[in-house]
């Protein structure tokens, strides 16, 4: 199992994936989705599941 931590967007959010398998979960897609959808891209992950810790925009902007 792998996680990778991101700082995203104008207020310095976290995002986190974490990943096994060739499978992953984005945990609080914030601001800078297409940082989040090229580093699956790059690593050959298939998203299954997002999961948003609360629903403030700072964490649920990339959520489409």
């Amino acid at each position: 199992m792998e996680l990778k931590e991101f700082t995203v967007g104008e207020l310095m959010s976290k995002s986190y994936i974490i990943s096994e398998n060739g499978n992953a979960l984005i945990i609080d897609p914030g601001a800078e989705g297409e940082k989040l959808y090229n580093y699956l891209q790059e690593n050959g992950l298939k998203l299954k599941y997002i999961i948003n810790t609360h629903g403030h925009f700072d964490h649920i902007a990339a959520n489409q």
